[in-house]
């Protein structure tokens, strides 16, 4: 047996435990600065989350004792004197109380965008916008070969006196031009096909990863740290949230309005 200095790691070997969105979340979460107070187990709701959106520090937690009660508040700990020009100072039950509307309408819309997506045939979409792009790349291939041919009887219309040397060069520059022109739309047709072919239900799970969260009636550390990649504080009455699974989000309604086109 090797001694352990000298193991080496293989990845993908096997099949894995969890899925590699899973893997990659508990990865991104673990990142976050979850810091909990003194004498205290507990890692406080936003920990990690909120970003001042003047100097782009984390914000940091404060408790103010007031009449036998204790409020908190979260503040930027740059401050003035340090360079964050406008440092604010929020409650956190009204940035919680924001959060879970927030969380609770983008469950809504993706709730909405699963019903949208169930009432079009998927597999007929799919089907449609597989032939569509496929009759696209084989209109630029034509096009593509029509040119190159183009521009291989420059030369031998240069020897034949037809074109001068000025003007044989003028025609090959164009048609290079046009060749880079239409190889990269091929290239761009080509990846959203693949895009399109990918699309199963597999690659869609993390719809139900927010949808497990449909019934959420008070905020957790759970439903923040899972849903949330960060909450930019832009003013006292504006919250900047992004969340988790955002370009999955956005490649889904891209590919709603595709489907909508090719029906």
């Amino acid at each position: 047996d090797k001694p352990k200095e000298e193991w080496e790691v293989t990845y993908d070997a096997h099949e894995p435990i969890i899925s590699r969105e899973n893997f990659d979340l508990i990865q991104q979460i673990m990142n976050i600065d979850t810091r909990s107070a003194p004498n205290n187990e507990s890692v406080y709701l936003f920990s990690g989350m909120l970003v001042c959106g003047c100097c782009g520090n984390r914000m940091t937690r404060k408790t103010v004792p007031y009449k036998d009660k204790k409020y908190y508040y979260y503040y930027c700990p740059t401050g003035k004197k340090n360079g964050c020009k406008d440092s604010k100072m929020l409650k956190e039950s009204d940035i919680a109380f924001c959060t879970l509307g927030s969380i609770k309408a983008y469950i809504d819309n993706i709730i909405s965008l699963d019903e949208m997506i169930d009432v079009i045939s998927e597999k007929k979409i799919n089907h449609n916008l597989v032939a569509k792009y496929s009759t696209q790349i084989t209109d630029v291939e034509s096009q593509i070969a029509k040119i190159t041919s183009y521009k291989m009887s420059i030369f031998e219309n240069q020897l034949n006196g037809i074109l001068s040397k000025a003007e044989s060069k003028d025609m090959k520059d164009s048609y290079n031009k046009e060749l880079a022109r239409l190889r990269n739309a091929k290239a761009i047709l080509l990846s959203e096909l693949s895009d399109i072919k990918d699309n199963t239900s597999e690659k869609l799970k993390w719809r139900e990863h927010f949808k497990s969260f449909e019934n959420l009636t008070e905020l957790s550390r759970i439903a923040v740290i899972q849903l949330i990649h960060s909450i930019v504080v832009t003013s006292k009455n504006d919250l900047s949230i992004t969340f988790r699974y955002t370009s999955e989000y956005e490649s889904a309604l891209n590919l709603l309005d595709a489907q909508r086109k090719a029906v």
